[in-house]
């Protein structure tokens, strides 16, 4: 996706893509501590996205940066052991 929609960078502090961030469209909740999957959900909020107050770059770099941003918390659980 990155690649097709050309994003090489994501500056969180660019205008639009602050305001996608502030927006609460896009949210990815915590893992519960239990969880031993570490199952992630991640919810987007239809009603929130108003196409002619944004663009689809600046909505694209607010997913991708928040999921950017979960990974790198990410730590790999063995299951099977």
């Amino acid at each position: 996706m990155r690649y097709t929609e050309n994003v090489d960078s994501i500056d969180p502090l660019e205008d639009g893509v602050r305001r996608e961030l502030l927006s609460g469209k896009f949210t990815v909740l915590p893992t519960l501590p239990d969880d031993e999957m570490d199952a992630t959900v991640a919810i987007f909020t239809a009603y929130r996205h108003w196409p002619p107050l944004t663009t689809h770059r600046d909505t694209l770099k607010g997913v991708l940066y928040q999921l950017d941003a979960v990974m790198m918390d990410f730590t790999p659980v063995d299951i099977y052991h």
